[in-house]
């Protein structure tokens, strides 16, 4: 079964409190799951969705803060 976009944000409306598990990219407004949660029992669907991301002091993700690093440098 392959994933399609809108699967993880059609997840989400079904389950809207899962949202507060996700960091969300400032710049691309790409959703990721929190690197530092503890596990709790939907975690596997939502890690299927979305993968694990963490964000800088800016609310940037990796790829936008090296991005933005490099266009700087």
């Amino acid at each position: 079964m392959t994933t399609q976009p809108n699967d993880g944000l059609n997840y989400l409306d079904l389950y809207p409190r899962m949202r507060e598990k996700l960091n969300q990219c400032f710049a691309c407004q790409r959703l990721g799951l929190k690197p530092d949660l503890p596990r709790f029992p939907a975690q596997g669907s939502l890690r299927h969705y979305f993968p694990e991301m963490s964000l800088n002091g800016d609310g940037l993700c990796e790829q936008c803060e090296d991005s933005i690093r490099a266009k700087l440098l």
